[in-house]
């Protein structure tokens, strides 16, 4: 059975490196939930699994509470000496199924992803309501935050980095005829078109 649930699986990630470490100082896989709600919830006796067959693999332990229109990040780790949020199981890089269940057996949300890059994030976008796709990490934040530069050019490989940004990003190519390019802010608004050649500094 389904039940309707304002707590979504929000974002996740398979294979962490870099973008956030846990309370041990490890780069691990996480899942975050996000509360739809302007109420805190109570996630005690809700489940977490990568196993349609194991609804109740990881027990969210009692006392566990999402913030109205917050956020709540479980270590997919296998490590669960390292906290009460620390699940028994870990995300494969290169895809499964994650289901969350209430406290009466009920499966509230359910995703399933492919294979994904290390540090990339696969997130609902807009965030807590849209579909998910792969994009840069938001880690405990507005996944809309995540959309950044468009990376595309025809017939002209290039980079955008940092991406996203809030401050200065840098365009690298190989290409010192690029054509024009446009920056976009994370809201699609069209903040500048800059002649670029090599590599060029954007400020935005």
């Amino acid at each position: 059975a389904s039940a309707s649930s304002p707590i979504v699986i929000n974002e996740i990630m398979a294979s962490n490196a870099t973008t956030a470490p846990d309370e041990a100082g490890e780069y691990e896989d996480w899942i975050e939930l996000y509360n739809n709600s302007a109420d805190p919830i109570d996630l005690g006796g809700w489940f977490l699994t990568d196993n349609e067959f194991n609804i109740s693999k990881f027990l969210l332990p009692t006392g566990t509470t999402i913030p109205a229109n917050g956020y709540l990040i479980v270590w997919a780790d296998e490590d669960g000496t390292q906290g009460d949020l620390h699940a028994n199981f870990k995300l494969s890089s290169s895809g499964e199924t994650v289901i969350l269940s209430n406290n009466g057996g009920e499966i509230v949300d359910r995703m399933t992803y492919g294979a994904l890059a290390t540090d990339q994030g696969f997130a609902r976008n807009p965030n807590g309501t849209g579909d998910f796709q792969a994009q840069s990490p938001t880690y405990s934040d507005n996944n809309d935050n995540g959309v950044g530069l468009t990376e595309h050019a025809s017939n002209n490989a290039f980079e955008v980095y940092p991406n996203p940004t809030s401050g200065d990003a840098f365009v690298r190519t190989n290409n010192a005829s690029l054509q024009p390019i446009t920056v976009y802010d994370a809201l699609g608004t069209q903040v500048l078109t800059i002649q670029a050649s090599n590599t060029v500094r954007l400020p935005i």
